[in-house]
């Protein structure tokens, strides 16, 4: 999972709350926050540990 991914799903849900706001939001629309919320919290639990193996490295 690459920076891009991150920042392509950000790019989605910000588009996709959006264009929902003050309007019903169809299921396509639903089903494509989803996958961007799932990449999202995939991507900070590997921010999160390049981080800390950064870290540990740093430290030796």
């Amino acid at each position: 999972m690459s920076t891009t991914g991150c920042v392509v799903s950000w790019a989605i849900l910000i588009v996709c709350c959006h264009q929902s706001n003050g309007s019903k939001t169809d299921q396509g629309t639903i089903f494509l926050m989803k996958v961007s919320l799932q990449q999202l919290i995939f991507c900070s639990k590997h921010v999160e540990s390049a981080t800390n193996d950064f870290l540990q490295h740093q430290e030796k």
